[in-house]
C-alpha cells in the first residue's frame, strides 16, 4: 500500500505472502520491519544493540540476471501474476500478442529445463554488464525494467535486439553454448537529436553574442 509520501511503499506483516513472487522476481533480497512486526518464517539478521527495526533476508530472491534455456507465454498480465504468485524458482515468459519477442524466443521450449545465475556484474551510471554461460539457446532476463526503445543491448559487443519479458523486464537472445558478455545501455531515443539541438542551440548564442558585439559599437 502507499502511503501519504507517494514515494514509499509499505508491505503488511499478513500480506507478505501475497508478493512475495514478485519480491523475488524484482530481486528484493532485504527488508526491513518494526521489531514487533517481524513476519514469521524469515532470516532475521543479527544486529548490534537495541533497535527499533529489524532487518530481514529473503533467500527466495531471484538473481539480478539469469539465463534460462526455454521461454513460456502467457496471454494477459492476470495470468502471469498468477504464475509468478506460484512460481518456487525464476522463470522467463513473454506475452502471446508481443510480436517481437514471441518471434524472438520462438526457436526456444516453452518451459525451461536449465536457470542459470548471472556474474560478473559490472554496474555504472547508465550501463549494466554481466555474463552468462550456457549450455544451448536461451534467453538472458535482467530485473531492470524494460522500456522501448531507449537502452541499446550488446551481446559480446556485438549489438542486438531486447524484448520484454515477465511483463516488466529486459531481455536478449542467447544463440547458443558458450560465455556470453551482455550490456545493456539506457540511451533514450531522442539523445542524439538533444545533443543536435544543444549544440545548435549554442552555436547560436556564440553566433548572436559576436555579432551584436560590432553592432553595439
Amino acid at each position: 500500500e502507499r502511503t501519504a509520501w507517494v514515494w514509499r511503499t509499505v508491505l503488511r506483516r499478513h500480506t507478505l505472502e501475497q508478493v512475495r513472487g514478485f519480491l523475488d522476481m524484482m530481486n528484493v533480497r532485504f527488508l526491513v520491519a518494526r521489531a514487533d512486526q517481524v513476519p514469521g518464517g524469515v532470516a532475521v539478521l543479527p544486529q548490534q544493540g537495541p533497535d527499533q527495526i529489524r532487518a530481514i533476508e529473503r533467500t527466495s530472491a531471484w538473481p539480478r540476471a539469469f539465463v534460462v534455456d526455454g521461454v513460456e507465454q502467457h496471454p494477459d498480465l492476470a495470468t502471469f501474476a498468477e504464475r509468478l504468485r506460484q512460481a518456487p524458482a525464476p522463470f522467463a515468459s513473454v506475452q502471446s500478442d508481443d510480436g517481437a519477442a514471441v518471434d524472438e524466443v520462438a526457436a526456444l521450449p516453452r518451459s525451461a529445463s536449465a536457470v542459470s545465475a548471472a556474474y560478473d556484474y559490472l554496474l555504472t551510471t547508465n550501463t549494466t554488464t554481466f555474463r552468462v554461460q550456457t549450455a544451448a539457446p536461451g534467453l538472458a532476463v535482467l530485473s531492470e525494467a524494460h522500456v522501448d526503445r531507449d537502452f541499446r543491448a550488446t551481446l559480446n559487443g556485438a549489438s542486438v535486439p531486447y524484448i520484454r519479458v515477465n511483463h516488466a523486464l529486459k531481455g536478449v537472445g542467447i544463440p547458443g553454448a558458450g560465455t556470453w558478455t551482455v550490456k545493456f545501455e539506457y540511451r533514450p531515443r531522442l539523445w542524439t537529436w538533444t545533443w543536435l539541438l544543444s549544440g545548435l542551440g549554442l552555436t547560436f548564442l556564440i553566433a548572436t553574442r559576436l555579432l551584436a558585439g560590432p553592432l553595439l559599437k
